[in-house]
């Protein structure tokens, strides 16, 4: 009798059914909700126990605010690098700036050396800034609130080739991205990685410098033969190397005959 009285009021059961299991997917994603801003509230209360933060030092360079631990000084060196450093850092600025793009991607943007830099001088620009340590982002995000960056925005993530960390892809799908677009990379050797997630991206991109965690396949002055260099130039970038050094380089492609 139970059997017939089921099988009677199927439609009914299947309806039941259904509204149970849209109930278990709300309150599933309720359930990660609570765990990711548990997550973040965590990571913000390590970051502020962390004995470093007794030693952030806050430091204006050029009308720049920049935040870095005190007690490791190669932080302050990469910060105050395009002061001194003609040939790649200063370079890079002097490029965007020229070109003054519509949106500038940092991948790597660690303490804000290009990011808050180029969010001053260009507030028209929307820039996003990639960086994948929670710590680092953290004083990132410090620096770009006092400098009344608004054109700035930060994404403690790691870019990838996978959207189970985020790709470039996702970057542009996920902004209002308009021409002209530069991009910028220093990944510690996670280059390749992040390129093959960036491929809608590379074909609207205008201009990009690479800094290569590996040395250069130097065929002629300015020439690299490495498989990144080879996989901007079939993607239709023109590319120089701007810095060779023992262990690494650093490109400039342009989809444009490079001066």
């Amino acid at each position: 009798m139970l059997k017939l009285l089921l099988f009677k009021n199927y439609p009914i059961e299947l309806t039941i059914y259904y509204m149970l299991k849209l109930l278990l997917k709300i309150i599933g994603l309720f359930t990660d909700s609570v765990h990711g801003l548990e997550n973040k509230l965590r990571v913000e209360s390590l970051i502020k126990a962390n004995p470093l933060n007794n030693s952030i030092k806050k430091i204006r360079l050029n009308s720049v605010i920049f935040y870095f631990r005190g007690s490791d000084y190669m932080e302050f060196l990469t910060i105050i690098s395009p002061v001194y450093d003609k040939t790649w850092a200063a370079f890079v600025l002097s490029r965007v700036n020229k070109l003054k793009p519509n949106i500038f991607i940092d991948v790597g943007a660690h303490l804000g050396t290009f990011a808050l830099r180029v969010g001053k001088m260009l507030p028209n620009s929307t820039i996003i800034a990639i960086e994948p340590t929670p710590v680092t982002a953290y004083l990132l995000n410090r620096a770009v609130a006092d400098n009344g960056l608004n054109n700035v925005k930060v994404l403690n993530k790691a870019a990838f080739s996978s959207s189970e960390t985020i790709t470039l892809d996702d970057v542009i799908r996920n902004y209002k991205v308009g021409k002209p677009i530069v991009l910028k990379i220093d990944a510690e050797g996670a280059e390749w990685d992040i390129l093959t997630g960036a491929e809608k991206l590379l074909q609207e991109c205008d201009e990009c410098f690479i800094e290569i965690h590996k040395p250069a396949k130097q065929i002629e002055i300015g020439y690299c033969g490495c498989e990144i260099c080879g996989y901007l130039r079939e993607k239709e970038f023109s590319v120089k190397t701007v810095v060779l050094e023992r262990k690494s380089h650093s490109v400039h492609g342009v989809r444009n005959k490079l001066e």
